[in-house]
């Protein structure tokens, strides 16, 4: 039996909620892989499909973020 297609962008949006999650109620230090994967009920080595690295992980929230703000300022 084949594995079920996964939604790349649905599965990154989740890691993005996760680790927004984790980075909120620990800080800076508390963001890792790990941490992430257990927020979200699965193996480290899975995230790794999706990013990088922890480094990485930051980079992709940064550029998240900036672009909402980016898009709000277009509006004003």
């Amino acid at each position: 039996m084949a594995r079920p297609k996964i939604d790349v962008a649905a599965m990154r949006e989740r890691l993005f909620v996760a680790a927004e999650e984790v980075l909120r109620d620990g800080g800076p230090a508390r963001l890792t892989v790990s941490a992430v994967a257990a927020k979200l009920g699965m193996g480290q080595s899975n995230v790794y499909r999706y990013v990088r690295s922890r480094h990485h992980l930051v980079e992709l929230l940064a550029e998240r973020w900036f672009g909402a703000v980016e898009a709000g300022v277009g509006r004003w």
